[in-house]
């Protein structure tokens, strides 16, 4: 689950242990926290998210190179995708977030 930390701000994931909360490290290192320490409110910035599945959705449309599409529904389809993946992300609430026409 994701946290900030209190006293930097700073996001993390975590995993509950015990009373405390364990942030794992790539090396394989723990770090704990008290569940003062951290805030479990964390806002997303949605428009961030957006943007970011746009951009892996177009990485994967134009990996294909023998693909027809144009480039309006190229554009089309990747808001399309991220616009789906958003509103699944937010437990299917349905809230505009589409550039698209109509």
């Amino acid at each position: 689950m994701i946290a900030r930390i209190k006293k930097t701000g700073k996001l993390i994931d975590v995993v509950p242990y015990g009373d405390e909360f364990a942030q794992l490290f790539p090396e394989g290192d723990f770090k704990f926290y008290t569940k003062d320490e951290l805030d479990f409110r964390v806002d997303v910035d949605w428009n961030q998210v957006r943007i970011q599945l746009i951009c892996a959705a177009l990485t994967g449309l134009l990996a294909n190179p023998d693909s027809i599409l144009s480039r309006e529904s190229i554009v089309e389809a990747v808001i399309k995708i991220a616009d789906a993946l958003v509103k699944e992300l937010k437990g299917g609430k349905d809230e505009n977030t589409s550039l698209t026409k109509g």
